[in-house]
């Protein structure tokens, strides 16, 4: 039985005046529902669809591979039976079968094994008339990511990235993104599941988290003008409300942590504050102190502090009641101590210079100098892990060393600032506000 032929006839029927026009038209559900022998009706382009069900967008890692999982349709009805070919675009790799049938459901169901060569991998799935015509066609991505090179991700929360806080007694980093919300990374590197805990769902501003792995997160309400400090002492499980610092709340309150665990807060027309237990109680680093938006402290070995402002290195012998300048390059943006009591600075003096003081800041000494092409502010600076110092310079790259006199460069002129997790994965935030950036070191 012909029934593109039938109905064909029927149309004409009723163009002619012969017939009504409602029954041709209800004929035509039972045109698009006919599947019994696909072959009877033309291979209209237009009425062929290919869903992807699963496959696509996955994030994997060197040699993992991606179960992929299609449904072929015809109108709405699923195809048995139709030939689906597999061509793979990018990334090398192979698939388990480059031409499978669809089975009694529509679908096909393949594995796709990425090439290890390349990050970015592409895998097209098309159904052809008997012609060679393509009826229908979908493209499949996948990120690999593989080591040594910068993967760029552009999709998911952590392409929001916006601050990191790695909790290394428990193993766990913690991200701020998406939108705004704090996020603990998986069992990848890559993978981030939202910290859903009602103390944390409002605007997440700065997260950090001391050596003892309790974290600390800064929330603020812009509607009400609300700033909060939230705590966890015990790795993320329950979170606590902090005793705010200052009477007037403001999105311009900034906290950092000191490497004696000490929280440090500074707000715009009021003095520096600082907390040794954990937030519960607040004291007044002196009259004189005093810092806005960015800054850091460190604690020597001798008991002396060290707090830059900003703008200027200040230093205080009485656990921070009195506090004296210390002569530094100028143009100072960052500050870093390491665990021999050697303090580390970043100067935009001329171009991006790493200055050096092995005398507790008496004395500085020229390290390095680069010249990116712009850097936009930054409140992380250096990073180490495995003995190996990692310095974060924006818009230009994370330069590598062991002893601050040799350096590599890892480039990257397209982040706008860096962070590490808790394995030394190296996660930059895209000048574009709207990309991440992934490096894993192999040695």
């Amino acid at each position: 039985m012909n029934i593109w032929g039938n109905f064909v006839g029927q149309l004409t029927d009723t163009v002619a005046g012969k017939g009504k026009i409602l029954p041709a038209i209800l004929l035509i559900p039972l045109l698009l529902l006919h599947s019994c022998k696909s072959e009877e009706i033309p291979p209209l382009k237009e009425y062929w669809f290919m869903e992807i069900q699963s496959g696509n967008g996955e994030r994997i890692l060197p040699g993992e591979s991606i179960n992929v999982v299609l449904e072929v349709k015809r109108f709405f009805s699923t195809m048995e039976g139709v030939r689906v070919d597999f061509e793979i675009l990018s990334g090398g790799g192979s698939v388990s079968d480059t031409a499978p049938l669809t089975d009694a459901s529509g679908k096909v169901m393949i594995t796709w094994m990425p090439g290890n060569g390349s990050s970015s991998c592409m895998l097209k799935a098309s159904v052809y008339a008997k012609s060679g015509e393509c009826l229908v066609s979908s493209e499949l991505t996948a990120t690999c990511f593989i080591n040594d090179s910068w993967i760029k991700v552009t999709s998911g929360p952590d392409k929001y990235v916006s601050d990191v806080a790695t909790d290394t007694v428990a193993g766990v980093t913690y991200m701020i993104a998406g939108e705004y919300r704090v996020f603990r990374q998986g069992k990848k590197f890559f993978e981030w599941e939202l910290v859903d805990d009602p103390l944390l769902r409002t605007w997440a501003h700065a997260i950090e988290a001391d050596n003892k792995g309790v974290i600390y997160v800064v929330t603020y309400q812009i509607a009400k003008d609300d700033w909060k400090l939230v705590r966890s002492s015990d790795h993320g499980k329950t979170w606590k409300l902090c005793t705010s610092p200052y009477n007037v709340h403001s999105s311009d309150t900034r906290i950092c942590l000191a490497n004696d665990n000490t929280v440090w807060a500074c707000m715009y027309g009021q003095p520096v504050k600082f907390s040794s237990d954990e937030g519960v109680t607040w004291n007044t680093a002196g009259s004189t102190l005093s810092a806005s938006g960015f800054a850091k402290s460190f604690r020597l070995s001798d008991g002396s502090l060290l707090f830059f402002d900003g703008d200027n290195l200040n230093k205080s012998a009485d656990n921070g009641l009195t506090w004296t300048l210390v002569n530094t390059p100028g143009d100072i943006i960052n500050l870093y101590l390491d665990e021999n009591d050697e303090i580390i600075i970043a100067s935009l003096g001329q171009g991006f210079t790493i200055y050096k003081s092995e005398d507790k800041g008496n004395t500085f000494k020229i390290m390095t100098t680069v010249f990116p092409k712009g850097v936009s502010v930054f409140d992380n600076f250096i990073y180490k892990w495995n003995g190996y110092y990692f310095i974060v310079v924006p818009e230009y790259c994370v330069m590598g060393t062991y002893n601050f006199r040799g350096f590599d460069y890892i480039v990257n002129e397209n982040m706008y600032s860096c962070f590490m997790d808790h394995n030394g994965i190296l996660i930059a935030k895209g000048k574009d506000f709207n990309s991440v950036y992934y490096y894993k070191k192999s040695k």
